[in-house]
């Protein structure tokens, strides 16, 4: 990951359409999304008007699938942290929103 110069590293606002999941690492697209982390902090934007969800690769809104959590209210905060040494792999995850233009601000944490 030769562009993480800090910790926690900011992968900015990832915003996308209802009903398209949007990797982690839109914002990045140079990094080298096979490597990990061991922290990945989430927070939806104060000007969200719904909810916006968390997930795995094959994240699903109509059948729940691969869905991790769901930030409900705006500034609402969700944390997925593992002591082991960088577990979590970035390609993994993705974020989808219930309304258009609503989003996530998300950073992680490399050991």
């Amino acid at each position: 990951m030769s562009v993480i110069d800090s910790n926690p590293f900011p992968l900015g606002f990832v915003a996308t359409a209802p009903g398209t999941p949007v990797a982690l690492t839109v914002n990045y697209p140079a990094l080298d999304v096979d490597d990990s982390c061991n922290l990945i902090m989430l927070q939806s934007d104060s000007e969200n008007v719904g909810r916006c969800f968390f997930g795995n690769h094959r994240l699903d809104l109509l059948t729940g699938e691969g869905l991790i959590y769901t930030l409900m209210a705006p500034g609402d905060s969700f944390v997925l942290y593992n002591n082991a040494q960088n577990v979590f792999r970035l390609s993994e995850f993705r974020v989808d929103v219930e309304s258009p233009g609503d989003g996530v601000r998300v950073s992680i944490y490399v050991r």
